[in-house]
């Protein structure tokens, strides 16, 4: 993880707004066997690996936060589910990521079985959860989903890193 690079936190909520427009409009309409991509969760690992648990937990209250408003069965579910990735994004991934592209799809794939299995928990014990079936069903056309995000999202980050465009 590399600490050393910066990001404006008026480019990160810019960020986070325009990830819930796109998320909440043109992603809906890209759905793969029903499955649309989480993009927030993509930022959130993406964002944790690039600029630091801080910024990535930033990412993460403020995208759960309008997740929850407008989309979730249960107001803090989502929040909690992306807080807890970064978290372990940032202690397991640490050792993991080198910058390599495959590593970044390997905590994409960590990170979308535990946000679901961290969304699933509580949405059983809150008493509106779904299927265990309906969730493993979906999970590898989530993690394939994902994956391939996370891939060009890594990607667009590091491209304005050593551009200078995001750094301060």
């Amino acid at each position: 993880m590399n600490n050393e690079n910066q990001i404006n936190k008026y480019v990160l909520i810019g960020i986070i707004v325009l990830n819930f427009i796109l998320e909440s409009t043109l992603f809906q309409g890209m759905k793969i066997f029903g499955v649309s991509p989480n993009i927030t969760l993509v930022l959130v690992i993406v964002i944790t690996t690039t600029y630091g648990l801080k910024k990535g937990l930033v990412v993460a209250v403020l995208g759960g936060m309008l997740l929850d408003s407008f989309f979730g069965l249960c107001l803090g579910v989502n929040l909690f589910a992306l807080v807890c990735t970064a978290l372990i994004i940032n202690y397991i991934g640490e050792p993991l990521f080198t910058g390599n592209r495959l590593n970044i799809v390997y905590l994409t794939s960590m990170s979308v079985f535990v946000f679901d299995l961290v969304s699933y928990f509580f949405m059983t014990v809150l008493g509106r959860g779904v299927g265990f079936y309906l969730i493993s069903k979906n999970l590898p056309i989530e993690i394939i989903y994902n994956s391939l995000f996370s891939i060009v999202i890594y990607k667009i980050f590091n491209w304005h890193i050593e551009r200078g465009k995001i750094e301060l």
